[in-house]
């Protein structure tokens, strides 16, 4: 991104329910890889291999180790971008698999045919500082991924009308 996106957002003087919400996502937008488009979701990734998701300070250790830049993204709380190749990412889950068994494929599967070719190198997974930095887990005081703010939040019913027993309408929310 060019420039600072978060200076402009001013600290408000009374609370407002959305600023940190809003503080969070634009700083992590702030801190992408701004020429790479898309994301990687690891989880996803692990999901097709049938196998526990690496710590996200080692998988991004391990692509720092190749030389590669990463960064988080604003979409998903398990996404990464990198300019890694999809043969890299596969390598590094490969070598995970390998530390961290699973069982065994049918050999039609994704995961057996993904695992069945040997990596081109070991992965070095391991978490460093430099991940942490890339992970944006800084001492800045951000939540990247702020929790609801209360139990069931979010769009509720539609709202509907509610016939009463003398025959009006009444207004109602669905529950």
């Amino acid at each position: 991104c060019e420039g600072d996106i978060v200076a402009p957002v001013p600290a408000p003087a009374a609370p407002w329910a959305s600023y940190r919400r809003l503080l969070a996502i634009l700083t992590t937008v702030s801190q992408e890889l701004p020429d790479v488009p898309l994301y990687v979701d690891v989880g996803g990734l692990c999901g097709t291999l049938h196998c526990s998701t690496p710590p996200a300070g080692k998988f991004v250790g391990a692509l720092l180790a190749l030389g590669r830049r990463v960064s988080r993204t604003h979409a998903s709380v398990g996404g990464i971008k990198t300019d890694a190749s999809f043969d890299e990412i596969w390598d590094i889950l490969k070598c995970w698999v390998r530390a961290n068994p699973v069982k065994k494929a049918s050999e039609s599967s994704p995961s057996h045919t993904i695992l069945a070719k040997a990596p081109a190198f070991q992965a070095q997974l391991r978490g460093t500082p430099e991940a942490e930095a890339a992970l944006g887990r800084a001492n800045d005081g951000v939540a990247r991924f702020p929790s609801n703010p209360e139990v069931d939040w979010g769009p509720g019913c539609r709202a509907t009308a509610h016939v009463g027993k003398d025959g009006e309408e009444e207004e109602g929310n669905g529950a």
